[in-house]
């Protein structure tokens, strides 16, 4: 995970973020030439869309975490997303420029 740099932090320490599910965005390629810096590769443990709203929230297991991304359901039916699928959730590192404390 590539954080803005902030001095109150070292290389190997312990950080707990909160990552809005409107910050994360889904690939089902890891993509390239890209300015996004959070790339990061996972697998689809859930989809909720959202009733009565034109979104949905998918859930994606990651390396020791899980990630919430809210999409429409535009999106879900374009990218035939599905439980059990591998993606790549995408996070901007100016995501996190709050709360860092």
């Amino acid at each position: 995970m590539i954080l803005p740099a902030d001095q109150r932090l070292h290389v190997g320490a312990d950080v707990r973020l909160r990552i809005r599910a409107r910050d994360v965005s889904l690939a089902l390629r890891r993509p390239d030439g890209v300015s996004i810096r959070n790339i990061l590769p996972g697998k689809i443990d859930q989809i909720a869309p959202e009733p009565d709203t034109p979104f949905a929230e998918v859930f994606v297991a990651l390396e020791g975490a899980r990630i919430r991304a809210r999409i429409t359901r535009a999106a879900l039916e374009d990218l035939q997303l599905a439980e059990g699928m591998d993606v790549y959730a995408l996070i901007k590192s100016v995501s996190f420029d709050r709360g860092l404390r």
